[in-house]
């Protein structure tokens, strides 16, 4: 899960490195916290409407991973699939990090 607030600037290269990962399927999701430099915008060009929460206000990290999560199993339940589970793995990352 990707959190981001006005992240716009670094959201293309992070985004890019995330999905350019060999040997993992990545279910990512991202959240903005009340951006105002268009990260919503660009998160759902990136990653489609359904994979992006758009918080009311900076929620700030922890908060905004917890809408992250509550998405991700809100859509699961939906879709009949179990959701987030002790078995998954969870990767929180924020809008500047570029994974090698």
């Amino acid at each position: 899960m990707l959190v981001t607030h006005d992240g716009a600037a670094t959201l293309r290269r992070t985004v890019a490195a995330l999905v350019a990962q060999v040997g993992v399927t990545l279910d990512l999701v991202a959240v903005d916290n009340a951006s105002t430099d268009g990260t919503a915008a660009l998160l759902v060009e990136l990653l489609g409407a359904d994979r992006v929460v758009v918080a009311d206000q900076d929620l700030g990290l922890p908060a905004g991973v917890d809408l992250a999560l509550d998405a991700v199993d809100a859509r699961d339940a939906r879709d009949g699939r179990r959701g987030v589970a002790g078995d998954d793995l969870v990767l929180i990352v924020h809008d500047d990090l570029e994974l090698a």
